[in-house]
């Protein structure tokens, strides 16, 4: 009787046994996942990653972008964790900037709250077209928009939309005085000024161009403007002419080479600007071929004596003020060697020759 009651007692202690692995399994798992959820992901990452979350994206798809930004490293717990805090239907799209740093939990509380990074900083440098900058918009629209369209799709058409706002010249005008005797069919080339923009993500084409014409018209001050009209001159007239000497040449260089064309068109003689050239062709070339500047362009000043139909770029202060006041000198001509920013300068065309037979190859 003994021995049947200790055999009954054996698979009673073995019940009792697994029963408390069970539980303390139960509970260590408890504990783990209680600390992966309020510790953070990365306790020595403090570094701040812009995520962007777009419209109808999915708790699966959100997890899949937080994980290859390194913001959570176990996407299944962070999944559960939307799931049974029922808030799964609570995410919104938009951009944030969130960390490694974060828990689960901090994050989810972020990205269910709506507490967006609203903007953020585009830097335009000297010298660009509307069309470079139009790209340069459009690409940071698109990094940062959270609609459902492609990458691609989504650029083209900001940068479409940029281009067709750049053109309404007759809307601006309206506005913004200093763009008064820019002719009719022209665009906003050259007054679209160079600086470092803090933008709207969700910014439209026209919010981003006013900031950058109100910018001119700091930058461009009256006094500059009453200047250039006592020399006879017309403010379009300074930009184009400042849009080549951008593109020509360095800073320190700029009015020794506005002298240059300065002389060149008070005689009467053509600018011969290689970046006029570029400007045609888009090639970006230091010396353009024969061809090239044999091309029939209103924006040809190999062709055309004069300034050309308009601005190639849109020039900065330093450009705009060696446009107005250029160094007196006697030279018309330059050239800069390959491998060098200073140029070297002519009076007349054989010595320009023979300059580009010493230091052109």
């Amino acid at each position: 009787m003994y021995s049947s009651l200790h055999k009954k007692k054996k698979p009673a202690r073995r019940v009792l046994l697994v029963f408390s692995i069970i539980i303390i399994i139960v509970v260590g798992m408890s504990l783990w996942t209680l600390y992966s959820l309020y510790s953070p992901q990365d306790n020595s990452d403090q570094q701040l990653k812009e995520i962007v979350i777009k419209e109808n994206q999915g708790v699966s798809e959100v997890a899949q972008v937080l994980t290859s930004e390194g913001v959570i490293h176990n996407s299944t717990l962070f999944q559960l964790a939307v799931y049974f805090s029922g808030k799964s239907s609570k995410i919104r799209s938009g951009n944030y900037e969130l960390s490694p740093h974060e828990s689960i939990l901090d994050t989810i509380e972020i990205i269910t709250g709506g507490e967006t990074k609203q903007e953020g900083a585009v830097t335009v440098v000297e010298g660009l077209s509307n069309q470079e900058i139009a790209a340069l918009f459009a690409d940071y629209h698109s990094r940062y928009s959270t609609d459902a369209l492609a990458f691609e799709e989504g650029r083209l058409a900001f940068e479409q939309a940029f281009l067709a706002e750049a053109s309404q010249l007759e809307k601006y005008q309206a506005e913004y005085s200093f763009l008064i005797d820019v002719p009719e069919g022209a665009t906003l080339e050259g007054y679209l000024f160079p600086d470092t923009y803090r933008i709207y993500k969700d910014a439209p084409p026209e919010d981003i161009i006013k900031k950058m014409l109100d910018n001119f018209d700091r930058k461009v001050s009256r006094e500059l403007q009453v200047t250039v009209k006592s020399q006879g001159k017309t403010l379009f007239d300074v930009v184009t002419l400042a849009s080549i000497i951008q593109n020509e040449i360095s800073k320190e260089y700029m009015k020794d080479v506005s002298g240059v064309f300065h002389n060149r068109l008070k005689d009467g003689i053509k600018l011969k600007s290689d970046a006029t050239v570029n400007y045609i062709t888009k090639k970006g070339m230091t010396q353009p071929t024969f061809e090239d500047t044999e091309i029939d362009s209103p924006y040809s000043t190999y062709v055309y004596a004069g300034l050309p139909a308009g601005p190639i770029s849109n020039p900065g202060l330093d450009a705009i003020e060696a446009a107005i006041y250029p160094t007196s000198h006697d030279y018309y001509y330059f050239l800069t060697p390959q491998g060098s920013s200073e140029p070297i300068f002519s009076k007349n065309g054989k010595e320009h020759l023979e300059n580009k037979e010493m230091y052109l190859p």
